[in-house]
């Protein structure tokens, strides 16, 4: 019977005490420290077991067996009872200072060791392999715990007997070879088998579902990041400060929010089709988008497109038209009226005053009389009853008409546009104060374009569309009193009105725009608003 090698504080020759090997074995029976003439037949030496005793001959555990207490202890891991461990398969490794036991068969794989009798193993052993996978589960007991024979000792050696916790008679373990074929197909092995490869693979399969959540995020994200490319005809020439605004307050705020999804081609005006033909073309999908002017279209929307762009004697700042499109609700009743064309209303574009360049001076209400004037809408209208002879004409024809003769007169825009324009080559004279101080172009949006947009590209333009109006604003503040100034130096005067005969005038033109509310429901519903929102303001009474 093949002999193990154990260590336990205070036991054998060298302890505190007695050793135990002269104790009777529990049997009956010959010592479990002697071989007997009935013991089984040596086993062949399997490959494990030579590698575990060659392991132990070269003494790498003979500096743990030397620095146990006991002479019996230092004695037992000898080179001599290396090989004997590697006959049997079974190898112990005693470790100074422990309460519990080392018996660790050499000859197995760190799975089959903790398999072997499904038991929590000894913490001396633990020690020798603390990376093994029943590690953790042997800091539980310092010794073996469901050995019944707990401080049995082996008769002759003085060491506890037990290697692998396993129950009575505890030197089964130290007479009887382990079976590697027997155990390796049990089912007890089997199971720790599988439970040794989960966690072996457990990072595997986190880095698997890491890998695999990571390409279901990247392909949801190159869904998302579908680009789009719209094209959009401006009613404005290039450099003025609505283009500016239109180009660098919108399209590239657009395109740098939307982490380059989004580009737009920007096409001056009247460069793909008639400023007048807007909405047709946006409708029809000529461009995805552009930037028109209302009152242009009362013909085809009525008069609420005429509200929609502004009318002489109401609002005054472009925070009072924020207030009454975004807080009142007036954009709302503009996606109304725009919806049956094809055209998704995105937003005004709020701009400065537009001014008068004439070749006349007009210093009151007189100075009207045959003036041919470029006007549209309401101020058409006006100037009409005034005794004015509106003509319509786009903004790229307003220069050749002026030098020509065509028109004597035309509302364009605020100084730093008209000087774009170069208007004061042709006309020499600034009409103040101004009848349209806060009117507005708008953001004219395909609808099927519009549709197919997701939800955070949508978001994004709305804003970019309120950032392009205080862009226009704030660009036209910075140039107006430079460009005024220039002018001047070029032999423009400006002509002012008298301030009573210019509210006069005004109140002439909001009676055009308060009969607007027998046109049709959308005017009338428009009309109110407005009305309401004045009489809030205390600019109008109810009566009114």
């Amino acid at each position: 019977m093949e002999r193990s090698v154990m260590s336990g504080r205070g036991s054998g020759p060298g302890g505190r005490g007695p050793g135990p090997a002269q104790r009777a074995s529990p049997a009956g029976g010959p010592a479990a420290g002697s071989r007997s003439a009935a013991s089984p037949p040596t086993p062949p030496l399997s490959r494990p077991s030579v590698a575990a005793g060659r392991l132990a001959a070269r003494g790498i555990y003979r500096r743990a067996a030397s620095s146990s207490r006991g002479a019996g202890v230092r004695s037992g891991c000898g080179s001599a009872a290396a090989r004997r461990c590697a006959v049997g398969g079974t190898a112990t490794l005693p470790r100074r200072g422990m309460r519990g036991i080392a018996a660790i068969p050499l000859g197995l794989t760190p799975g089959r060791r903790a398999a072997a009798d499904a038991v929590t193993p000894c913490t001396s052993a633990v020690r020798l392999a603390r990376n093994s996978p029943w590690a953790v589960e042997s800091r539980r007991s310092a010794r073996c715990g469901r050995c019944t024979a707990a401080r049995r000792r082996v008769p002759g050696s003085g060491h506890h007997p037990c290697a692998w916790g396993a129950p009575a008679p505890c030197a089964r373990n130290l007479t009887m070879p382990f079976n590697h074929a027997q155990f390796r197909y049990s089912r007890r092995y089997l199971e720790k088998r599988d439970l040794e490869t989960s966690r072996m693979f457990r990072p595997l399969r986190a880095w698997r579902l890491f890998v695999a959540g990571t390409m279901l995020a990247a392909s949801t994200q190159l869904a998302a990041a579908q680009e789009y490319t719209w094209r959009i005809q401006s009613n404005l020439n290039a450099g003025d400060p609505g283009q500016v605004a239109l180009e660098d307050g919108f399209a590239n705020l657009v395109t740098e929010m939307s982490g380059g999804r989004m580009a737009f081609e920007i096409y001056p005006v009247g460069a793909l089709y008639p400023v007048s033909d807007g909405l047709e073309a946006v409708g029809a999908g000529v461009t995805e988008m552009a930037l028109l002017t209302g009152s242009y279209f009362v013909g085809k929307i009525g008069p609420i497109a005429t509200l929609e762009t502004g009318v002489p004697g109401s609002l005054r700042t472009p925070m009072e038209r924020y207030n009454f499109f975004y807080r009142r609700g007036f954009i709302d009743l503009c996606r109304e009226a725009f919806a049956p064309f094809g055209v998704y209303y995105l937003g005004p574009q709020f701009s400065s005053e537009w001014d008068i360049m004439s070749k006349k001076p007009i210093t009151s209400r007189e100075d009207f009389n045959g003036l041919k004037i470029r006007a549209y809408g309401i101020e058409a209208e006006m100037f009409q009853a005034l005794g004015a002879s509106p003509v319509f004409m786009g903004g790229g024809e307003i220069y050749t008409g002026l030098a020509t003769g065509v028109i004597d007169a035309a509302r364009w825009s605020s100084p730093a546009g008209l000087k774009n324009a170069s208007f004061q080559e042709v006309a020499k004279y600034v009409v103040q104060p101004s009848f349209m101080p806060v009117p507005n172009n708008f953001f004219a949006v395909n609808q099927a374009a519009w549709d197919q947009l997701p939800d955070d590209l949508k978001a994004i333009m709305q804003e970019a569309a309120i950032r392009s109006s205080l862009e226009y604003i704030a660009t036209a503040m910075d140039r107006d009193a430079a460009a005024l100034e220039e002018m001047k130096a070029a032999g423009v005067e400006v002509s002012v009105i008298p301030q009573e005969e210019f509210e006069a005038m005004e109140g002439e033109a909001r009676k055009f725009w308060q009969a607007y509310a027998e046109k049709d429901d959308l005017s009338k519903r428009g009309v109110e608003m407005l009305t309401q929102f004045l009489t809030d303001l205390g600019r109008m009474d109810k009566q009114d």
